[in-house]
């Protein structure tokens, strides 16, 4: 993490791939099948190779995903104002099944946080640690993620 807590650059760095790899699948000669294996095994893989361990808040990865999915849809075969909750929703229901930025950030966070605490390195430690200081500081016998929120 950067020592300013900004991840402005990698915001930045992001929205700029997202541009470029839209403008690419846009002006390729790539047929519906084709743009779809692009869009799995080049668009995904570049845009998850830094999720883990950014914050991005929703408004910045719709914003990445915009940039990307605006030039991507017809591609992909789909209408630009095709609606959103239908493509990324899951196909056993009817949907498209495309992956959103912001799902996969959230989903790749948890499974950092998942191995770095099954494996018990030293961040897994530092992680357990803290959890038992805020259990601590809650007053609580019961762990803070067994409680009831309300």
């Amino acid at each position: 993490m950067p020592l300013s807590g900004s991840f402005q650059q990698e915001y930045d760095l992001c929205l700029q791939q997202a541009e470029d790899m839209g403008d690419k699948i846009y002006t390729s000669p790539f047929n519906i099948v084709d743009a779809q294996l692009e869009h799995t095994m080049r668009w995904l893989p570049s845009i998850r190779h830094a999720l883990h361990i950014t914050s991005f808040d929703d408004e910045m990865c719709n914003a990445i995903q915009a940039k990307y999915m605006i030039r991507a849809l017809p591609k992909l075969g789909a209408n630009r104002h095709f609606p959103r909750t239908v493509l990324y929703g899951p196909m056993k229901y009817g949907g498209g099944g495309l992956e959103h930025v912001k799902y996969d950030q959230i989903a790749l966070q948890l499974s950092q946080f998942t191995a770095h605490m099954r494996q018990e390195d030293e961040v897994g430690k530092m992680i357990h640690i803290n959890m038992q200081l805020l259990q601590i500081h809650l007053g609580s016998p019961t762990p803070f993620y067994r409680l009831d929120p309300s």
